[in-house]
């Protein structure tokens, strides 16, 4: 009997000793799989945007992509595309956004370009990287910068 429990106690012993190992071996397939699962889910990481004043007060901005075309979006969700190489008057008139002829209500108006290459945008004939922020304060319109603090 003795013998049985010495020999059961080796083997119990071994086979402890084995799992670790087993489970070490095959680890690294399993965490592969598992980094490749979240980084397939999440984005690239972006640095923060910086967001640069540019104008305070104006009564009306012309804002035009400067390369390819354009869109300005209000945080309630109304947006307007802009054709490449055109010009637009933004004004604030009667609680809404006018660009060029088209009315969008909403406190944020948002333009940025269209195309991942950020030709950019210009605001009153000045060319600025990523997008440009429009807000109405007051007795006109603020207008903000927003670019990644990677191309600024």
């Amino acid at each position: 009997m003795r013998r049985f429990l010495l020999a059961l106690l080796a083997a119990a012993l071994v086979l402890s000793a084995a799992t670790p190992a087993m489970a070490r071996h095959h680890a690294p397939a399993a965490q592969k799989a598992d980094k490749a699962a979240v980084t397939a889910v999440q984005p690239a990481k972006q640095g923060p945007d910086l967001r640069i004043g540019l104008a305070a007060g104006q009564g009306s901005v012309t804002i035009s992509p400067a390369a390819g075309k354009g869109m300005a979006r209000t945080d309630a969700g109304k947006s307007v595309s802009l054709a490449a190489g055109q010009s637009y008057d933004v004004r604030w008139q009667a609680g809404a956004f006018l660009v060029g002829r088209e009315k969008l209500r909403g406190e944020i108006l948002t333009i940025h370009p269209s195309d991942k290459s950020d030709g950019g945008l210009a605001l009153d004939g000045r060319r600025y990287r990523g997008a440009l922020e429009l807000r109405h304060r007051g007795a006109g319109l603020t207008a903000v910068n927003i670019v990644p603090v990677d191309d600024y």
